[in-house]
């Protein structure tokens, strides 16, 4: 049985977790088995002996674990800590942790007295937590169920970014705006779950619109979406950019002069120089009859909406990120690390995207 649910829906202790998760992750998505080391200096750099001070990566595991009641608030003060928290935060995160702890086991004592010759087996589905002291017997805690799960989770996030793209796209048709937003999906699934989450989106949505619309005329832009996908994902990860609000800023900036360049080749190259797009075709045309030269003048109606455009695009999926990793916070390492890595974006060393 998954320990998620043992779990009342909403639980104090969920919150906590998912809360913790996200402190990981901000802070650049450390691995356990870095903390566990930071965690051990830090304790000797007080004084503590080196085997008092020793914490497993297991141990480190399970304080981001969901399902999990007993989880020392001293250890949590630590890591919040090592992760960049000041003094006054570790203990913020400390207090959090025990009022967690304190509803968690608040319903649970009352149920020891009253079947006291069952009361010895019930610890039995506990005794499995101390098993992971060996990395390998990590992943198979309910790992098929997770597994399931998280690939659930992950595809439903890929399908409503495709719909996202769409309707944005179709939005922007009918009134005829400046913009595009058919990328609206692809920033939100790129930065939660990975930048070839994001591809995947972006060959999707064109992919269904030529479907739909019978035609294949916008099929070579599929490649600007791309860029995008390719660039706001990594850009979290690589580059830390997703840090701040300044940071996201000059992400979107960047994925903006990006798309642009990629977008103004196709247009000269493949469209003969007028863009598909009428609000963009307009300003281009409106800058042609003021002087401009004509490539200077599809460059800039290029860049001006898709600057804007990214903008509101990579501010909408960071402004959603804290709810999706609330959604799959508590999962298994593997399946956190399929969300990318979110926010800061540490190197990935496990090959996964």
């Amino acid at each position: 049985m998954h320990t998620n649910d043992q779990l009342p829906s909403g639980s104090l202790m969920d919150r906590f977790v998912a809360d913790f998760q996200l402190l990981r992750l901000t802070a650049g998505d450390v691995s356990y088995a870095q903390i566990a080391e930071r965690v051990r200096r830090l304790r000797e750099a007080r004084g503590m002996s080196e085997a008092a001070a020793y914490v497993g990566r297991s141990t480190v595991y399970d304080a981001f674990r969901a399902g999990r009641r007993r989880i020392n608030a001293r250890l949590v003060a630590d890591i919040a800590t090592v992760l960049g928290e000041d003094a006054e935060r570790a203990a913020y995160w400390r207090d959090y942790c025990v009022r967690a702890r304190a509803e968690e086991v608040g319903p649970a004592t009352p149920a020891t007295p009253a079947s006291p010759p069952e009361a010895e087996p019930a610890p039995a589905p506990a005794q499995p937590v101390p098993a992971p002291r060996d990395e390998a017997a990590i992943p198979p805690v309910a790992s098929r169920p997770v597994v399931r799960s998280f690939l659930l989770a992950s595809t439903l996030i890929v399908a409503l970014g495709v719909a996202a793209n769409m309707a944005g796209s179709i939005f922007v048709r009918t009134l005829g705006l400046p913009l595009y937003l058919d990328m609206v999906g692809t920033a939100i699934v790129s930065v939660a779950l990975g930048p070839w989450y994001g591809v995947a989106v972006a060959i999707l949505t064109h992919g269904l619109f030529a479907l739909f619309e019978w035609t294949l005329v916008g099929i070579p832009f599929t490649v600007v979406n791309i860029a995008g996908a390719l660039v706001w994902g990594y850009g979290v990860r690589q580059w830390r950019m997703g840090r701040s609000p300044s940071r996201v800023l000059v992400l979107s900036l960047l994925v903006g002069v990006c798309c642009t360049l990629v977008a103004t080749l196709l247009i000269m190259l493949v469209y003969g120089g007028f863009s598909i797009n009428a609000g963009a075709r307009t300003l281009s045309g409106n800058l042609v009859a003021i002087g401009h030269q004509f490539w200077a003048a599809v460059f800039s109606s290029n860049i001006i909406t898709s600057l804007m455009d990214k903008l509101i695009s990579g501010f909408i999926a960071l402004a959603l990120l804290p709810l999706l990793v609330r959604h799959l916070a508590g999962r298994p390492d593997h399946a956190i690390q399929g969300l990318g890595r979110l926010v800061s974006g540490r190197p990935d060393t496990s090959g996964a995207s």
